[in-house]
């Protein structure tokens, strides 16, 4: 009878100290993506057509444990394809042609370790060619929070719109939030020459991710 006593004390204080497979009760990465593109419907500024989910170039990323910003449980990025330039209403933007939206989610065991993880992770690179493999820093952007923690950077530049044969400006930027054990990064590519647009558009996707990543959280994953 000791025995056993001893035995369900002994699962007690495991449970309580957090001991075991605590991923077990953690929402996958997967399932906290924008990855359907009725994920998309809810944007205030509403895309006229639909990027299409690319399933071959999105992609889980095992864990690897040396890095905080990769020891998480599960990580999952997905990237839309657009064939041609999209107009994003309620603005003078449109989405760029190619793979120009991109979320990143990443899923931590705890939120400490999700804010080690945050603190961690290094600017993105942008502008990427046979020729610059290795990308350009981009500039840290002044925009408003989302989640308990975030940051913000841009590359412009102007590239050639090859339908009407004249130059654009391209905005690439790219967004790190942090919600709870959560890190989403949202990545957009546009044309457009009005910062506070691209700004604008960039905070209604992130608070579109910030939203699906809540509501699980409220239900307790």
């Amino acid at each position: 009878m000791k025995k056993i006593i001893a035995l369900v004390l002994l699962i007690f204080v495991l449970a309580l100290s957090g001991c075991g497979n605590t991923s077990l009760n953690l929402p996958q990465a997967r399932d906290l993506c924008l990855s359907e593109i009725y994920d998309l419907y809810n944007l205030n500024y509403w895309l006229d057509e639909d990027p299409i989910p690319h399933d071959e170039f999105s992609q889980e990323y095992d864990p690897y444990a040396k890095y905080a910003s990769y020891d998480y449980e599960t990580r999952y990025y997905r990237v839309f394809y657009t064939r041609y330039p999209i107009e994003i209403h309620k603005t003078c933007l449109r989405l760029a042609p190619g793979f120009s939206l991109e979320n990143d989610v990443r899923v931590y065991k705890s939120e400490e370790k999700a804010r080690e993880g945050f603190a961690d992770m290094e600017a993105p690179r942008f502008a990427f060619s046979e020729e610059n493999i290795l990308g350009t820093t981009g500039t840290e952007w002044d925009i408003a929070q989302v989640g308990e923690e975030s940051k913000a950077w841009y590359f412009a530049q102007k590239v050639l719109d090859k339908n009407n044969e004249v130059m654009v400006t391209q905005y690439e930027v790219e967004m790190y939030f942090r919600k709870g054990s959560v890190i989403s990064s949202i990545g957009i590519t546009v044309w457009g020459n009005d910062s506070t647009e691209v700004k604008s558009f960039l905070l209604d996707v992130a608070q579109l991710s910030e939203n699906k990543i809540s509501k699980s959280i409220d239900r307790g994953y």
